[in-house]
């Protein structure tokens, strides 16, 4: 009764379900029926997608600060205090 799930999917579909559906869609293809849910979901929430965007805004950071060099990670300043405390600590 696969095609049940889909229509209650479909007629139930609210924030609390679609924004664990909308956070795992960032890791891995959804079923077929959580898609098109999700979807239609989207279509008329505000809130979920701006969550949404949330989401791949945050997912584009993060992937682009793990793509950079680690020189260009930090600023010198800040990698400057933070030989300085590690030293520091070594020497306690």
């Amino acid at each position: 009764m696969r095609w049940w799930r889909a229509i209650k999917l479909l007629l139930f579909m609210n924030c609390r379900h679609a924004a664990p559906l909308i956070s795992h869609s960032m890791d891995r293809k959804l079923p077929a029926d959580e898609r098109a849910a999700v979807a239609v979901h989207l279509m008329g929430c505000n809130h979920c997608r701006r969550y949404r965007r949330q989401l791949v805004l945050l997912r584009d950071v993060l992937y682009s600060i793990a793509a950079a060099p680690i020189e260009t990670k930090l600023p010198l300043d800040a990698r400057a205090r933070m030989q300085v405390a590690i030293e520091r600590d070594h020497r306690a």
